[in-house]
């Protein structure tokens, strides 16, 4: 399963987190075409309604593009994160964070259980079989292989069990171990905290013991 700035990117063509108004633009865009669409457009309802639970969790986060939110935003050590990313200071000398690229906090992914309780099962898609790779191709009792075969009228008509090949497949299928054949299980959702990188110490730079070289003059 993937996290969130992967389906961001993957699903809106965006940086998580994405702008409130980016994050509509193109949303409309999905409604109307691409696998996405409405199903009035073509689409699918399983498709469209997954569309909008993406695009309703993603509207959560766009308040982190504000400036505003960042001074009540704290990370799981209970620091600001508006205090955090402001550098060593103008006596001490260090290069850039590459963990934390001198924001001074890194996201971490997790899953929790969804609170929307069970749902259909995504290994099934809710029928509670899944198919095998293997299958049989075997001649129609239908029509004992011909395609065809006579009514009581004397007519010779398409077998409609083969739709006129002559053959049909087996397909084998075995239990879903997801949701044991019930259809339904109980799905992840992503979760995301902030965590004060531990290389920089949450100040996006990182010392550099060097006492005869000037701040500012190391690129």
């Amino acid at each position: 399963m993937k996290n969130l700035s992967e389906v961001c990117q993957g699903l809106f063509g965006l940086q998580f987190p994405p702008g409130r108004e980016d994050l509509d633009k193109r949303y409309r865009q999905l409604c109307l075409k691409g696998p996405y669409r409405h199903p009035d457009l073509g689409g699918t309802h399983d498709s469209f309604t997954r569309l909008g639970q993406v695009y309703s969790e993603m509207k959560t986060y766009c308040s982190l593009k504000t400036p505003e939110y960042a001074t009540v935003l704290r990370t799981r050590e209970g620091t600001l994160i508006s205090d955090l990313g402001k550098g060593l200071g103008n006596t001490v000398n260090g290069v850039s964070c590459e963990q934390c690229r001198t924001k001074g906090y890194v996201i971490r992914s997790f899953q929790v259980p969804d609170p929307n309780g069970l749902g259909s099962c995504s290994g099934c898609e809710g029928r509670g079989l899944v198919r095998r790779k293997s299958s049989t191709s075997m001649d129609c009792r239908s029509c004992r292989g011909s395609g065809r075969f006579k009514t009581f009228s004397g007519f010779n008509v398409v077998c409609k069990t083969c739709g006129g090949k002559g053959k049909w497949t087996k397909i084998f299928t075995d239990l879903c171990m997801m949701c044991f054949g019930l259809g339904e299980a109980r799905g992840y959702v992503f979760k995301e905290e902030y965590v004060t990188c531990f290389k920089c110490e949450g100040s996006g730079e990182i010392r550099i013991m060097n006492p005869v070289i000037q701040k500012g003059a190391i690129f």
